[in-house]
């Protein structure tokens, strides 16, 4: 629903689109509104697969908040992508990076744990260690390897060159 991806973006970026964006999700907190969002649609597929995700990190021996913000992440790039996480490679995963650092501006520490998750998820869970080989600790390398990639910044702009993702519902 383009709705629900607009305020997705808006939540996934601090609730700056709009000051009462997340407050109308839910009426309440931040957390319930991620909430609401993220696991609105039981039956989806990919509500489906972040919950299986969650579950095996739960089994690894995560601590819950760590496997909620890994979910999070996953959930978040499955969502920028209307795809799978199964079904995503190096390209996606570098522009959810991307995204997060040139879209939603976020700091250092929100970046390391997309890319935690990404790590852990995409080496573990689903035993695709190529895909995250390349993503490196430090933003300016990420960048490089977007650039490599053809990679435009700022995913969905389209004042950007190179390979645009398309997210679908935002304008």
């Amino acid at each position: 629903r383009p709705e629900d991806l607009r305020r997705l973006a808006a939540v996934m970026c601090g609730g700056q689109e709009g000051s009462d964006t997340v407050g109308s999700l839910s009426g309440t907190s931040r957390e319930e509104a991620r909430a609401r969002l993220l696991f609105a649609e039981p039956g989806d597929p990919l509500c489906q697969s972040v919950k299986r995700i969650r579950a095996d990190l739960m089994q690894a021996g995560y601590r819950p908040a760590t496997a909620r913000t890994y979910a999070r992440h996953i959930q978040q790039l499955g969502e920028l992508h209307a795809r799978l996480p199964e079904d995503m490679g190096q390209t996606e995963l570098v522009g959810y990076l991307i995204y997060l650092l040139d879209g939603c501006n976020v700091g250092l520490p929100t970046y390391l744990s997309a890319r935690s998750a990404l790590l852990t998820v995409y080496r573990g869970t689903l035993g695709r260690p190529q895909e995250v080989a390349r993503i490196t600790r430090r933003p300016e390398d990420l960048r490089r390897l977007a650039a490599e990639l053809g990679i435009g910044h700022g995913c969905g702009s389209s004042a950007t060159t190179g390979k645009q993702f398309e997210i679908r519902g935002l304008t």
